[in-house]
């Protein structure tokens, strides 16, 4: 990422189109308590990889992010605690030179342990994008992954010893499963079908 003025963008923000492309979002598989979602963008120096921690589970967060995103209400905000350092994801509205492309900036930023963005706080990742592409892709990609890909006992892995009988084992197992605790419903038909 190049360096970033006092304003927090970099020199070329207002003077280039390589900061605007399409923002691509995967799921990785849960494994061990943690998956990996990978932030690719259209432009350059934009990826990240942020570990989503089931210590520190942030889906209910996601969901409420996007509904943020969702209602216009920008700047939305998720911090995601990777158990010792934080990755704060952010959505801005964009009214630029490039405002006819591009509705909105997404970026992402490594904050201190403490969650706190200091002087110099790296940004990992910076593009513009519009709404609808974000929401379209983040939305669609998450309930792809709790349809297809995610494994409930390797996200959060229950132990049966902790439970009195297979009944209340079977109720622990229900509660902590994504696909059983996460609101996607009222999300999904409020996304566009169509981006761009």
């Amino acid at each position: 990422m190049p360096r970033l003025n006092a304003e927090g963008y970099p020199d070329s923000w207002e003077t280039s189109a390589m900061w605007d492309g399409p923002l691509s979002v995967h799921f990785g598989y849960a494994q061990y308590g943690w998956v990996a979602l990978s932030l690719l963008g259209g432009g350059v120096w934009t990826k990240a990889v942020v570990s989503l921690s089931h210590v520190y589970d942030p889906f209910d967060d996601l969901l409420a992010w996007l509904h943020s995103v969702a209602d216009g209400a920008l700047p939305a905000v998720l911090t995601i605690n990777e158990e010792g350092s934080r990755q704060r994801l952010e959505v801005r509205s964009y009214t630029g030179r490039y405002a006819a492309d591009s509705d909105i900036e997404f970026r992402v930023t490594e904050l201190d342990g403490g969650g706190l963005d200091l002087p110099g706080t790296p940004c990992r990742m910076l593009l513009r994008t519009t709404r609808a592409q974000l929401l379209q892709e983040f939305t669609h990609r998450l309930a792809a992954w709790l349809q297809h890909d995610y494994v409930a006992d390797d996200w959060s892995r229950v132990d049966p010893d902790n439970c009195e009988d297979a009944a209340e084992f079977a109720d622990v197992c229900r509660r902590v499963d994504l696909r059983q605790c996460l609101d996607m419903a009222g999300l999904l038909q409020r996304v566009p079908l169509k981006a761009r």
